[in-house]
C-alpha cells in the first residue's frame, strides 16, 4: 500500500500538467516513439551516426506518464490532451461498420442509448487525432495501446474510421488508421468489404487555440468541406494554422510556420544539382533506395552537396510524423497547402522517412505526397517499385538529452545542461522537475538545479522513493543517493513532512530514505501519537 502511496505522490507532483514551451511554430511535433535502428536487411544496429529517427529523435519527449486512466471508461492522452474511450471496440467482436453507421452510433452514444461514460460530446476523431495514437516504434499498435490501459483495440487487416474525407472524393472515401501497424489510408465509406471498419470515439483536445498544458497539440487537418454534421469539415477540430503557413527564406529553404520546421524548397534537390549521386534503378531522377536517401542527407551535412544545404549542416531525413505535418487534407495532387512554395517533384511523389517500419524492419515508412497515404516499403527495393524521393528537414523542436526541456530553454539557463537529462543528479529528469517546461521553478515544482529543493538534507529523488533502477543514464551515481526504503516517501517541497518541527534530514541523518535504528520517522509526528495514547489504553 505504501508503494502505491509513493507512486501517487510522484504523480501528484510531476504528472498532471506537462505543458511545453511552443517552438518557433504554433505546435510542437512529438517524438515518434522509435528508438531502435535497423539496417536495410532489417537487422538491429547501433544508432549512433546513422541519421535514422532512432538516432536523431527530433520532437518533444512524451510525458512521464503517457496516458491517464480515469477509472470511468475513459483515458486521457497526456501528450495531446485528447480523451478516448478506454474500450477500442465498444460494439464487441466483429463490430465493423460503414462510415455513416459509425456516425449514427456516435449519436446514440451522445444521447445515452449506448454507454458514454457520462459524456455527451464524443466525436469520430479526425485523421490527425487518430494518427496521434500511433507509436512508430511499436510493431503492433493495438498490442501497445492495450498495454497502456486501453482494452479491445483491434489488431487486424481492418482499419479505424476517421471523420476526414479524402479531398476531391466527395463523401465516397474517408481516411482511416490501421491499428495493427499504424498505416493511414483512404477507404470506401460504404458498399464494399473494405468499407466496413472499426469505430473509436474521442473528445476534448484543442479547438483553434494551442493548449500549453499538453506538449504536442493536434493541428487542424485543413478540411473545411462538410458532408454530414459531425464530420471533420463540420467540426474542424485542432489548433488553427497561422495566417501565413509558409515563409520562403530566399536561400533555397522554406519554414513551415505551423511547426517551425525548415524544409528544402526543392523537393528533388538531388536530381536538380547532383543527379550523378543517384545510381539506383532509373539513374539521375532522384528516386533512390532508403540507405541512399540517408547517405545523401549525411552528405549535405558533411558539405559535399552545398547547393542543397543553404549553409546549414544539421539536416535530417524527416520522420513520418514530420512529413505528415505538411499534409493538407483539403488538397490532392499534391496534398499540400494551397499556394505552397515547394518546387520539383522529381522521379517520385512518394518520399522516404527516417523511420523503420517496425512490423517488418527490412522496410521503412514512406508517405505519398499526392494524397498523404503512409506505408512501409522495402529498403532494398525491387523491380522499379521501391525507389523514392528525398526531402530533407531541419530545426523544429530539439531536445538533445531527452529530458523534456527543449534545448533553447536549457541553453538560456545558467545551470541546466543541454546534454545532461539530470543536471543536478538527484535522479529526476530536468523536464520532470520543471513540469511546465518554462525554465522557472514555479510553485509545486522541484528545482532541477538543486539536488535538495527544500534544503532538509535529503535529496529530492530520495524523498520521492527513487532507486538506482529508476534514474536516467545521465544521473551521476557518485552524487545520487538511492532510497533505501522506496516504500516510504517524504515531501521534497516540505523540509518537515510530518510538521513535528524537526526537519526530515534531522530525523533521517544518514539521508538514505529509510528509518534506521536510532532514527525517528519523518512521516510520523510523535506528539500527535502520544495525545491519543490514553484513549488507546482505555480501549484495552
Amino acid at each position: 500500500m505504501k508503494r502505491i502511496k509513493q507512486m501517487v505522490w510522484m504523480a501528484a507532483i510531476f504528472i498532471p500538467v506537462m505543458p511545453a514551451l511552443l517552438s518557433a511554430g504554433v505546435v510542437n511535433l512529438p517524438r515518434t516513439g522509435q528508438t531502435v535502428c535497423y539496417n536495410s536487411n532489417g537487422l538491429t544496429i547501433n544508432c549512433n551516426g546513422t541519421g535514422q529517427d532512432g538516432d536523431r529523435q527530433p520532437g518533444v519527449i512524451w510525458p512521464y506518464s503517457r496516458f491517464t486512466d480515469h477509472g470511468d471508461g475513459t483515458i486521457t492522452d497526456n501528450l495531446t490532451g485528447l480523451m478516448w474511450l478506454q474500450n477500442g471496440n465498444l460494439f464487441g467482436p466483429g463490430s465493423r461498420m460503414e462510415w455513416e453507421d459509425a456516425l449514427f452510433n456516435l449519436a446514440r452514444m451522445n444521447a445515452g442509448v449506448i454507454d458514454n461514460s457520462g459524456y455527451t460530446d464524443w466525436r469520430i476523431p479526425n485523421i490527425n487525432e487518430l494518427e496521434s495514437l500511433v507509436n512508430i516504434g511499436a510493431s503492433d499498435q493495438a498490442a501497445w495501446l492495450n498495454n497502456q490501459g486501453f482494452v479491445n483495440v483491434q489488431s487486424s487487416v481492418w482499419y479505424y474510421w476517421s471523420s476526414t474525407m479524402l479531398a476531391s472524393s466527395g463523401d465516397s472515401l474517408a481516411w482511416a488508421v490501421r491499428m495493427s501497424d499504424g498505416k493511414t489510408h483512404f477507404l470506401p465509406t460504404s458498399g464494399t468489404e473494405n468499407g466496413r471498419n472499426h469505430f473509436w470515439a474521442v473528445r476534448a483536445g484543442q479547438m483553434d487555440n494551442p493548449d500549453e498544458n499538453f506538449p504536442a497539440n493536434v493541428w487542424k487537418t485543413g478540411q473545411t468541406t462538410t458532408f454530414y454534421p459531425g464530420d471533420d469539415g463540420y467540426l474542424q477540430r485542432g489548433v488553427a494554422w497561422p495566417a501565413s503557413r509558409f515563409t520562403d527564406n530566399g536561400n533555397g529553404t522554406i519554414t513551415d510556420n505551423l511547426t517551425g520546421l525548415m524544409w528544402l524548397k526543392d523537393a528533388n534537390c538531388m536530381a536538380t544539382h547532383y543527379p550523378w549521386f543517384d545510381t539506383d534503378w532509373a539513374p539521375n531522377d532522384g528516386a533512390v533506395l532508403w540507405q541512399t536517401a540517408l547517405n545523401f542527407v549525411a552528405g549535405i551535412d558533411n558539405g559535399n552537396f552545398p547547393n542543397c544545404g543553404a549553409g546549414y549542416q544539421d539536416w535530417r531525413l524527416p520522420n513520418v510524423k514530420e512529413f505528415r505535418s505538411l499534409i493538407d487534407h483539403s488538397q490532392s495532387g499534391p496534398a499540400l497547402p494551397s499556394g505552397h512554395p515547394f518546387i520539383g517533384s522529381g522521379g517520385s511523389s512518394i518520399f522516404w522517412s527516417s523511420d523503420t517500419y517496425a512490423p517488418e524492419p527490412d522496410s521503412a515508412w514512406t508517405i505519398e505526397s499526392w494524397s498523404g497515404v503512409t506505408s512501409g516499403e522495402l529498403k532494398l527495393g525491387g523491380m522499379g517499385n521501391f525507389y523514392f524521393g528525398v526531402l530533407p528537414v531541419r530545426a523544429g523542436v530539439s531536445d538533445a538529452d531527452g529530458d523534456g526541456l527543449v534545448d533553447s530553454t536549457e541553453n538560456g539557463s545558467q545551470c541546466l545542461d543541454v546534454n545532461d537529462a539530470d543536471s543536478d543528479d538527484d535522479g529526476i529528469p530536468d523536464g520532470i522537475e520543471d513540469s511546465n517546461r518554462n525554465g522557472i521553478v514555479d510553485a509545486g515544482e522541484t528545482d532541477p538545479c538543486s539536488v535538495d529543493t527544500d534544503r532538509d538534507g535529503i535529496q529530492d529523488g530520495t524523498e520521492i522513493g527513487l532507486t538506482l533502477a529508476d534514474i536516467v543514464p545521465n544521473t551521476d551515481t557518485g552524487i545520487f543517493i538511492a532510497d533505501a526504503d522506496p516504500a516510504t516517501t517524504t515531501n521534497p517541497l516540505d523540509a518537515d513532512s510530518d510538521n513535528d518541527r524537526i526537519t526530515d534530514g534531522q530525523e533521517d541523518p544518514n539521508f538514505n530514505g529509510r528509518v534506521d535504528d536510532g532514527e525517528s520517522d519523518p512521516n510520523l509526528r510523535p506528539v500527535r501519537a502520544l495525545r491519543f495514547l490514553p484513549l488507546l489504553l482505555l480501549d484495552k
